[in-house]
């Protein structure tokens, strides 16, 4: 990591999985092991988006009455929009050779990454109805050095354990879910419906399932696959 960090090495964590799996707690405890200050929630994103869209509505689709392909659809028209968000950041870590996080559930790899001969590199895919700001970003974000390491890793569960923690959850803290989550079993089988999207569209995540009854392993598979592909980019020369 020091010879990592002395030579500014942009390393870019990518923590995507669905709501409610516990990205939060595990990214800060990354952050802290590999000493990473810049964490990037995509709920931040979308607070920052509602601002400039009133009419924006987080998580919309997990309030409504919607099939399994409406429920899709409407999670990656909510992603794509908050993607949009995340460029200055991911920018800021290629050009200054810095360490970022970015973590939430509306990270889709083909949003954010390609993979060649081994090594993930960063892109910033061409959107529907596109301002003139919004062009002008992407076509800088394609003249950016793109030599970095990128770790993009999905945090999966099993649907059983995450209602039972969830559950343990609301018994201890009433007022965590909103009042329309109040029916647990209706809103883990929507999280469930984006993970298994997540598992079976996007072959570039890095899968790590998360044990509720000890989190701190999950941390330490985490960790090794950060070392891992990090590892990668020594063996191939990124620095």
């Amino acid at each position: 990591m020091n010879k990592l960090y002395s030579r500014r090495t942009p390393l870019v964590i990518l923590i995507s999985g669905s709501l409610s799996v516990g990205k939060s707690l595990i990214a800060t405890s990354i952050s802290d092991a590999f000493n990473v200050s810049n964490i990037v929630q995509t709920k931040v994103v979308v607070d920052v988006l509602h601002s400039i869209y009133p009419d924006f509505k987080y998580n919309q689709y997990m309030n409504e009455n919607l099939d399994e392909t409406q429920l899709i659809e409407s999670y990656l028209e909510e992603s794509k929009l908050v993607r949009k968000g995340c460029n200055f950041d991911v920018e800021k870590a290629f050009v200054e050779g810095k360490a970022v996080i970015i973590e939430g559930h509306h990270i889709i790899p083909s949003l954010f990454i390609t993979k060649e001969n081994n090594q993930f590199f960063y892109h910033t895919p061409k959107q529907e109805n596109e301002t003139a700001r919004e062009t002008e970003i992407r076509e800088e974000m394609e003249k950016v050095e793109q030599k970095g390491i990128i770790v993009p890793v999905l945090l999966t569960t099993q649907r059983d354990a995450q209602l039972s923690y969830l559950r343990k959850v609301a018994e201890t803290n009433k007022n965590i879910f909103r009042s329309n989550y109040s029916d647990l079993e209706t809103y883990v089988n929507k999280v469930q419906i984006i993970q298994n999207y997540l598992i079976k569209s996007n072959e570039h995540f890095i899968e790590i399932q998360i044990n509720y009854n000890d989190p701190y392993e999950t941390i330490k598979l985490l960790h090794k696959t950060i070392l891992e592909q990090i590892e990668i980019g020594n063996k191939i020369g990124i620095f």
